[in-house]
């Protein structure tokens, strides 16, 4: 895997050892293509970051600063060197905690937040999506216009949107199902 544009275009990224799914290359390349305008000094947040590859890709784009959350240790070390690896470690954390409870200590604004949560594989395993849009802390983190950027899994789950958010678009791309949401209390900005 590699880092598609800018800066650090072409530099490899490793991915942790556990069941982490990276976002594919495709689905990274359409994303930043759409935020291309507000990335420039952005500040980001990558929750449930895996490899760290949408934080990394942000920053390589002209982002200022990224937040990767993760609770697996193995994925936090493959994330930092990562970092090392891109040259970004001036512009990047590494937070080792749970996503859910990392939003209810965490201070913003940030102007996008990505979040990649494990995708459910069966009925009985937890469904993390729907605890992270009910989060009443995650909107709050969001800047004005800021954008909540959300991959889950096409077709087997259908994604509720609960009230707080607007869906602004919604794009598949192979089996992944790529939202964009704003809070409904802020004034409708563009996903473009």
């Amino acid at each position: 895997m590699r880092l598609i544009a800018g800066r650090a275009r072409g530099l490899p990224i490793l991915s942790p050892k556990h069941d982490a799914r990276p976002t594919t290359g495709r689905a990274r390349e359409a994303i930043f293509s759409k935020l291309a305008s507000r990335l420039p000094g952005a500040a980001v947040a990558d929750l449930f970051a895996g490899s760290g590859a949408l934080g990394l890709e942000a920053l390589s784009r002209g982002a200022a600063s990224a937040v990767f959350v993760e609770n697996h240790r193995n994925a936090c070390e493959v994330i930092r060197r990562n970092i090392e690896s891109t040259g970004f470690a001036a512009e990047a954390s590494v937070r080792q905690t749970d996503v859910m409870g990392w939003l209810r200590s965490a201070t913003g604004p940030f102007d996008l937040i990505f979040a990649d949560p494990p995708y459910r594989n069966s009925p009985a395993e937890p469904d993390r999506a729907a605890p992270l849009l009910a989060a009443p802390e995650l909107p709050t983190l969001l800047a004005r216009n800021g954008l909540f950027v959300l991959e889950t899994r096409a077709g087997r789950d259908r994604l509720v949107v609960p009230s707080p958010w607007r869906l602004c678009d919604q794009k598949t791309y192979g089996s992944s199902l790529i939202s964009f949401l704003q809070p409904r209390a802020q004034p409708l900005g563009q996903a473009e």
